[in-house]
């Protein structure tokens, strides 16, 4: 059985909120990542799988549209929480981690870039 229709409604719905709630830097890096993420279960075939994954970017898009602060969307996982990550999941945290760092320092770096213009 495929899951492609429920993912990709899921998808869109989650980068047409990144559009509404996200500034501009922050939609490339979230939008990036949804993408890789999204792209690597496409073809996932195994249900627990795909209801978990879907389960928990719901849960991220719901928390995405209730949230007030654009500038700081989300919230901060509780150290409880993070015990609970397997070694697939930190690395995944790492990797997002690294990509909004190398974002801002980009974004620095052009501002600074602009300014002495």
């Amino acid at each position: 059985m495929t899951y492609r229709a429920p993912i990709l409604q899921l998808y869109r719905s989650i980068l047409k909120t990144h559009k509404k709630k996200l500034p501009v830097d922050m939609q490339n890096i979230g939008n990036k990542y949804v993408h890789s993420e999204f792209k690597s279960m496409i073809k996932a075939t195994k249900e627990e799988h795909v209801k978990r994954f879907i389960a928990q970017w719901q849960n991220y898009l719901s928390e995405l549209k209730d949230t007030k602060d654009l500038k700081r969307p989300g919230k901060d996982i509780e150290e409880h929480q993070a015990k609970k990550l397997s070694a697939d999941q930190v690395f995944q945290l790492k990797k997002l981690r690294a990509a909004v760092t190398e974002e801002a320092v980009k974004n620095e770096e052009n501002s600074g870039y602009l300014k002495k213009r």
